[in-house]
């Protein structure tokens, strides 16, 4: 479990919490307040978010839980601004009864209500296993942070037992690059926080507010150097990110799920100040062939783009 002061996330002083009132899991009368929601910007964005606070303890997600996270992310569907779900190390609990399946029923509609509307970011920093990983790959990026962080159908511990092996758990443990590279959910693996917040906000300069927002690009209002340099040359000859970084803005872009089948390449950068998507190809490390885990990854990508309005380049990059 990572201790992650979240609001350091944010940009200084900007962050504002919501909901204090509502505290526990909704089911033990000595239950502790296991979420606290809020918002604030992240390079100068508005943010909404919500997150377990397990750096001392581990939550147990009830009714309250559900329940704040949910007004949350209506709000953000409102406010038309991204919104971001940090579990740190908690769990549902299946034994806490029909009404706690009923909440988070709910949960899982509100995500499905938001998706496509607004960005949504998920962020593993502990053991994220069972639903809470079907939570997690619902949302349009997914970030795991600290080494023991995991998003996965099932922990190590069930992993032996079903299989009949009863080792030491920690034999089976997963880690954060082992689960980066298996699943096209997973955007990025980071080792401690101030990367994690490098990274959103590096990932902030290209997303949209929501689908209403248009085609994002550069905020600025000097746009006289714009097309200066629209007579550029490309070497052709570049292949997979040399050629990227040769097109894209300042030569450079933000790779998404580099880790994963990472001779397929997924990535957002700017062409004349203007945020599109890119698809192109490693050939040295696919040799021209593209697998069902590759598709996996373009599909997810292109989803996301198409939703939200932003173009998509496809370099083809190879001839096999």
């Amino acid at each position: 479990m990572l201790n992650i002061d979240f609001k350091l996330l944010f940009d200084t002083d900007s962050f504002v919490e919501t909901l204090a009132y509502i505290s526990g899991d909704g089911s033990q009368s000595d239950a502790i307040n296991g979420c606290f929601t809020g918002y604030g910007t992240i390079a100068n964005r508005l943010v909404f978010t919500a997150v377990d606070s397990g750096e001392k303890h581990t939550v147990v997600h009830g009714t309250n839980f559900v329940k704040k996270v949910v007004r949350t992310i209506e709000a953000a569907s409102v406010h038309r601004a991204p919104f971001i779900l940090c579990l740190l190390g908690s769990y549902f609990d299946v034994s806490a009864g029909a009404s706690s399946l009923a909440a988070y029923s709910e949960l899982i509609a509100s995500v499905k209500r938001a998706s496509g509307v607004i960005p949504l970011i998920f962020v593993s920093g502990g053991e994220c296993y069972g639903i809470d990983s079907v939570l997690a790959s619902m949302f349009d990026f997914a970030f795991l942070c600290g080494n023991d962080s995991t998003i996965a159908a099932a922990s190590d511990t069930a992993v032996n037992i079903s299989s009949g092996r009863f080792e030491n758990s920690n034999m089976l443990k997963f880690d954060a690059s082992h689960t980066a590279s298996c699943s096209a959910a997973v955007s990025g693996s980071y080792i401690d926080p101030d990367e994690l917040k490098n990274a959103l906000s590096d990932l902030f300069e290209y997303l949209p507010d929501s689908a209403f927002s248009g085609t994002p690009s550069l905020r600025t209002t000097d746009q006289s150097d714009r097309f200066d340099d629209h007579d550029r040359d490309i070497d052709t000859s570049l292949k997979g990110r040399d050629l990227l970084r040769s097109i894209c803005d300042n030569n450079t872009f933000y790779e998404i799920s580099g880790d994963f089948c990472p001779g397929t390449i997924t990535c957002f950068g700017r062409v004349y100040g203007i945020t599109a998507g890119f698809i192109c190809f490693d050939s040295g490390t696919t040799e021209g062939l593209i697998d069902i885990r590759s598709l996996e990854k373009m599909i997810r990508f292109l989803k996301f783009c198409v939703s939200f309005g932003i173009p998509v380049v496809k370099l083809i990059d190879f001839t096999g």
